[in-house]
């Protein structure tokens, strides 16, 4: 996944990296399709730390049984 970020300063400072998601299965069939392949969220500077910031959702057609 990249991650970017900027400010809202004059001139916008920005960064950008990225993070690795690992999702550890017994068996994957199929993969996850997630509903949108782009999610763009805005944090405000107050967030509190430890907040929830997004919550992304992904449809998977392996039975029930492989699924963790």
């Amino acid at each position: 996944m990249v991650v970017s970020v900027s400010d809202k300063g004059n001139p916008p400072r920005t960064s950008v990296n990225t993070a690795t998601v690992r999702v550890i299965v017994t068996r994957n069939l199929k993969s996850p399709i997630f509903f949108n392949e782009t999610y763009r969220v805005t944090i405000p500077e107050t967030q509190p730390v430890g907040s929830n910031i997004i919550s992304v959702s992904a449809t998977d057609a392996d039975p029930i049984v492989s699924n963790i």
